[in-house]
Parts: C-alpha cells; sequence; structure tokens
C-alpha cells in the first residue's frame, strides 16, 4: 500500500517514525504523524497546519505534559492500530477523491477523522479547528486542481471558465460536493441540505442528477399534524413565490 504513497507522503511517515524514536516512544501514535506531517514542511498538510498555527513546538510541549514514561522499543517502533488505520483510510480518502496518489492532504484528512485521537485533540488544544482544516483542505485541493485544470472521472462536469465564479471554484459536480461535505463529518444532513438548496438556486435543478431526486418520487414526509406528506415541487413553489414577493 505505501507504494501508492507520494514522495513527500513518505518523508511524512518517516519523520513520524523519528519523531517517535527521537521521543523514546516504542510505538508510532497519532501525535507522532501530526508531527511528521508538520515537520515535512512542504505537503499540502504542512502548508494547512502552518495556517492554522498548529507547530512542531506546540505539539512537542503537549506531548510532554502528558508525562508518559518513554518506553523505547527494541527494535524501529511500530504503527498503532489507530495509526494504521489512517493510513488505511488515507488511501480510501485518495480513491474517493480521484486519484490513486496517498498525498499528505489524504494522511491528514485520514487523520482528522479520528477524533478521539491525542493528534486531534492537541491540535484543538493548540487553538485550532479540525472542520476548518478540513475545509482548507478541500479548498487547496481544488485550489490545484484549477492549476492542473479538471480531471475526467466518472460522474464528473468539466469545469467551466465563465459563470457564477464563486461557486465554480468550489464545484459544478453535485455528487461530489455532497460527497465532500458529508465527508467531512460534521451535521451531515443540515450542512449537504444547504449546499444542495445553493447548488439548485444557483445552477437550477436540471443540474442536479435524476439519481439524486428520482427516488424521493417528489415527495418529503413532515410531521404537521394532518398534513403527512408534502410535494417536494410544492413546498420549493411556495419558498420561490415568498422570496419573489420580498424583493
Amino acid at each position: 500500500m505505501l507504494a501508492r504513497f507520494t514522495k513527500q507522503a513518505q518523508k511524512a511517515l518517516d519523520l513520524a517514525k523519528e519523531a517517535a524514536m527521537e521521543l523514546h516512544y516504542g510505538y508510532i501514535g497519532t501525535e507522532h504523524l501530526l508531527l511528521g506531517l508538520i515537520r515535512e514542511g512542504t505537503g499540502m498538510a504542512a502548508q494547512v497546519l502552518q495556517k492554522e498555527e498548529i507547530t512542531e513546538e506546540k505539539i512537542l510541549q503537549m506531548i510532554s505534559r502528558l508525562e508518559l514514561e518513554p518506553n523505547p522499543a527494541a527494535g524501529e517502533p511500530a504503527f498503532t492500530p489507530k495509526s494504521k488505520r489512517i493510513l488505511s483510510n488515507s488511501a480510501q480518502e485518495a480513491v474517493r477523491l480521484g486519484t490513486l496518489s496517498v498525498g499528505t492532504e489524504h494522511l491528514l484528512m485520514a487523520l482528522l477523522r479520528e477524533r478521539e485521537s491525542l493528534a486531534v485533540r492537541f491540535i484543538v488544544m493548540g487553538g485550532g479547528s479540525p472542520q476548518q482544516i478540513f475545509g482548507h483542505l478541500i479548498q487547496a485541493m481544488r485550489g490545484r486542481e484549477g492549476e492542473e485544470g479538471p480531471k475526467a472521472g466518472p460522474g464528473m462536469e468539466e469545469e467551466q471558465a465563465q459563470g457564477t465564479a464563486t461557486l465554480d471554484k468550489f464545484s459544478r459536480d453535485f455528487t461530489k460536493l455532497a460527497s465532500e461535505i458529508v465527508a467531512m463529518g460534521l451535521d451531515n444532513d443540515c450542512t449537504a441540505a444547504t449546499a444542495g438548496s445553493i447548488f439548485g438556486a444557483v445552477y437550477g435543478t436540471k443540474a442536479i442528477p435524476a439519481y439524486w431526486t428520482e427516488p424521493f418520487h417528489d415527495t418529503v414526509e413532515t410531521f404537521i399534524a394532518g398534513i403527512p406528506t408534502m410535494k417536494i415541487s410544492d413546498v420549493s413553489a411556495r419558498f420561490a413565490k415568498l422570496a419573489r414577493s420580498n424583493r
């Protein structure tokens, strides 16, 4: 699996191992992975962490406060089960985002999903926001795609140079937009619904693939006494009428 990791990602993992050995730990924990990503210095993860002011000094200081008894391994330190899961999940992150190469950004995304890990606790204690960092990673990847040109893939539309420039910078592909919102792991129903509402308002319902809408049969269940269901199209029409009357 590590053969799919970019040189920057492999360097970050090597630096994570070095950090564990330097601190006399017999394992490579999530905190060491975080240190490795920071020390690597040139990857997208390091740049985003720097922007959030998550520094090597802060992480080392927080590790020292743990007051854990150093337990050096007889040989090289091994990845903990949680760290192994991050490595595996980072490869899945890469595939989900349309690439086989696993970069530092995918490692950091997988790490951020381990909410109960020391690494995420340290990020929060250091004044960072896991949600905001995840968002910065998405934006940075979008910027890189814009420089390299759009990547063709199943369910993706080509980016257009003109029109609705602000939203275009994020996505013109509804499926990818919804996937990225849900992947952040934050209040999924509300955030995805909001993203869908904005997308539909800007591009129109025809831009939303039918496989997203057909299963609902234009019907939504309600908790209104005496009105168990409503037509989605009727609700949309009412909102549109209300919006026009308040212009």
